[in-house]
């Protein structure tokens, strides 16, 4: 396809879409405040996950604790708890 990138971005309240874009091989990339919004018009913050066609086949694993979500990812990049609050 020739595709340099591929981002996905999801609600932070959605812990099986980490999942699902860890395992497709897409990178935690950080969270984009306020960026979804429900049929109420209530916004969210969003998770963004990307892989670059430069990215390496197997991913180096790399701790990640995205501050205020929801969502914390292990040492794999892969969620392993879903905090309450927010």
């Amino acid at each position: 396809m020739g595709l340099h990138r591929i981002a996905l971005h999801h609600c932070t309240n959605n812990p099986a879409s980490c999942t699902d874009a860890a395992e497709a091989g897409l990178l935690f990339e950080g969270i984009l405040r306020q960026a979804t919004t429900d049929h109420t018009g209530t916004r969210y913050d969003s998770h963004l996950h990307a892989r670059l066609a430069t990215d390496p086949r197997k991913r180096v694993p790399t701790p990640v604790r995205a501050a205020g979500s929801r969502c914390v990812l292990d040492d794999t990049g892969v969620p392993h708890a879903h905090r309450q609050g927010r």
